[in-house]
């Protein structure tokens, strides 16, 4: 089963700022070859439950503010697999 919440307790407090959780998911977005906007509103009702359980995520939050956005869709595609076996 996976992991689905962090406990408030457990979180580190180094949460992403709204700008630079718009500009992951624009990033992600473009690394999925999403351009227009009907597209890219396809992709966050599909992508965004996923990619905010991921904003739990230290090592992602770490991914994304390094640019990383390669592995950081990696990591987004291997969540999203893992829920889907566990569904």
């Amino acid at each position: 089963m996976v992991e689905r919440f962090i406990k408030p307790e457990e979180r580190t407090g180094d949460s992403l700022s709204v700008q630079e959780t718009n500009e992951a998911q624009l990033r992600l977005m473009e690394l999925a070859g999403v351009a227009d906007t009907p597209a890219r509103a396809a992709w966050i009702a599909e992508n965004s439950g996923a990619f905010r359980e991921l904003l739990n995520d230290p090592d992602f939050r770490q991914l994304v503010r390094d640019g990383n956005f390669d592995e950081a869709k990696l990591r987004l595609d291997n969540f999203k697999a893992e829920e889907q076996k566990a569904a």
